[in-house]
């Protein structure tokens, strides 16, 4: 995953790989270590799922709560 925008301007331009969630944040497993992305503020691109730019809002929620929204819809 990339951080495309964030408050915190150390946080912008972050690759790396998602280890572990919370509701409000995505722990990212970087080149240089890991780093705590709040997700409320902050942009995320995932370029093995979609080119599209996802808002940190529409992912605040826990994840095993969204594993449960997803099993409704199919």
């Amino acid at each position: 995953m990339r951080v495309t925008g964030a408050a915190g301007k150390d946080l912008r331009g972050l690759e790396g790989r998602i280890v572990d969630e919370t509701r409000g944040t995505f722990l990212v497993e970087t080149a240089k270590g890991r780093k705590r992305v709040p997700k409320q503020g902050s942009r995320f691109l995932f370029p093995q799922l979609s080119r599209e730019i996802v808002p940190g809002e529409q992912l605040l929620v826990r994840p095993e709560e969204r594993t449960k929204r997803l099993a409704r819809l199919v």
